[in-house]
């Protein structure tokens, strides 16, 4: 049985945003990598839609939020070892750590990759 009785709808993408993938996921001992990290982009400019997410309260973290992605787009999971870091929008100084992501609609021609992330400190002040 289908997990979907009709192709998902495709979420806007208005913002680009900065994807770093070669950042190592921080230790599990808590510490962050330092953002901005010192190396450029691997991509600059993929296109992408922020969504609020539910307050979660750690360490040098703040909240959690969704980051809707083409599909197939190339991130990479703090829960599988490498974390990828997103600056959105680009330029913002606003980075995001990958907590995990999945394909949406998988099979569908409207497919997307919706990843987790949460704030990664320090947060430019004021907000862009």
């Amino acid at each position: 049985m289908p997990c979907f009785s009709a192709a998902p709808r495709t979420p806007k993408m208005p913002l680009a945003c900065n994807i770093w993938t070669t950042v190592p996921a921080p230790p599990r001992t808590g510490i962050p990598e330092p953002v901005p990290p010192v190396n450029p982009p691997t991509y600059a400019g993929v296109p992408c839609g922020l969504k609020p997410g539910e307050a979660v309260f750690n360490i040098g973290y703040a909240f959690t939020v969704f980051i809707y992605f083409p599909a197939l787009t190339d991130i990479s999971a703090f829960a599988h070892g490498n974390a990828s870091i997103i600056e959105c929008p680009a330029g913002s100084a606003r980075f995001y750590e990958v907590r995990n992501f999945e394909d949406v609609g998988k099979g569908f021609p409207n497919e997307y990759r919706l990843a987790a992330v949460l704030q990664r400190v320090p947060w430019p002040q004021p907000t862009p």
